[in-house]
């Protein structure tokens, strides 16, 4: 009795093994092809929107070198008490040129931030007339760097508004991506699923064995006749 009740509890052990062990291996199979999937999805992706991003990034630091440079060459002038010379003034112009190409490149890709753009090179260009016809008093310099920095900051927030649209659009691109490039069967609604069915069939099984074995355990009926009264 006591044998049979070690192998038993033996195979009991073994059957609790089994269930963990098929649960864990369910599990890890999702996890790697889950990765795999999202990995290569996740690279898909971002080749083809990061030659996107890094341009109007690169737009964006222009845009702002630019407006720094020529709003530091007019305070300069003022500073020292003259105007721009015609190279100056021409290099000046030049600038909001290229200000209004870049505002006008990125507006392909951030529509919003752009406008905002082209309307601080429009800024520039009539404070730079300004200057240049007429003495610009410390008044009238501190209002022109006070609606170019207003400018400004409405430029970088609508740009960091669009690029956070942009991101959450490329992960949604990933996560559908994801779901397409993942074979049907290592979904995550199938691999529950298969889960619980391989937890349920190794249950049951576990269950027929322990009362299989209890059965076998339990002594014969006694074939001891009752006396007679």
């Amino acid at each position: 009795m006591t044998g049979k009740n070690a192998v038993s509890a033996m195979f009991d052990t073994i059957i609790d093994k089994v269930v963990l062990a098929a649960l864990v291996t369910a599990v890890s199979t999702f996890l790697f092809y889950g990765y795999t999937a999202y990995n290569k999805a996740f690279e898909n992706i971002q080749a083809q929107s990061r030659a996107t991003s890094d341009l109007a990034i690169r737009l964006r630091d222009s845009v702002l070198k630019q407006t720094d440079k020529l709003t530091g060459d007019i305070k300069l002038a003022y500073l020292s008490g003259k105007n721009l010379t015609d190279k100056e003034y021409k290099s000046a112009l030049s600038l909001v040129g290229d200000i209004s190409r870049n505002a006008q490149i990125l507006s392909a890709i951030f529509p919003d931030s752009s406008k905002i753009a082209l309307n601080l090179a429009s800024t520039l260009q009539k404070d730079l007339f300004f200057f240049q016809l007429n003495s610009v008093t410390e008044a009238r310099l501190k209002a022109m760097e006070g609606e170019v920095a207003t400018q400004l900051r409405n430029f970088i927030g609508e740009f960091n508004k669009e690029m956070g649209a942009a991101a959450a659009k490329e992960f949604r691109d990933i996560f559908n991506a994801f779901h397409e490039t993942m074979p049907w069967q290592f979904q995550p609604f199938y691999i529950v699923l298969g889960c619980f069915a391989i937890l349920i069939a190794l249950l049951a099984a576990a269950q027929i064995w322990r009362k299989l074995t209890s059965g076998a355990s339990e002594p014969p009926p006694s074939s001891q006749t009752p006396p007679l009264h």
